[in-house]
């Protein structure tokens, strides 16, 4: 796939494809309709705050391990 940048008056985008299986692919897009959110909008947002959640979670595995390793 080509990288494709969309430009908006909100800004620059870059295009992300995900591949999800049809019941969480549903799943999600009903989450969007029952909050009258714009499927785009609802996605963009899921991604950011999920990507967020996923990096403070390794970073805090990552210094429990470190935290609990001993020193020869």
């Amino acid at each position: 796939m080509t990288e494709q940048i969309i430009q908006a008056k909100s800004g620059t985008y870059g295009r992300v494809q995900v591949t999800l299986l049809m019941p969480v692919k549903e799943e999600i897009l009903s989450w969007a309709k029952q909050m009258g959110i714009n499927k785009a909008a609802f996605l963009r947002m899921a991604l950011m705050l999920g990507a967020s959640q996923l990096t403070k979670q390794i970073i805090t595995n990552q210094s429990n391990q470190v935290e609990g390793e001993k020193l020869p």
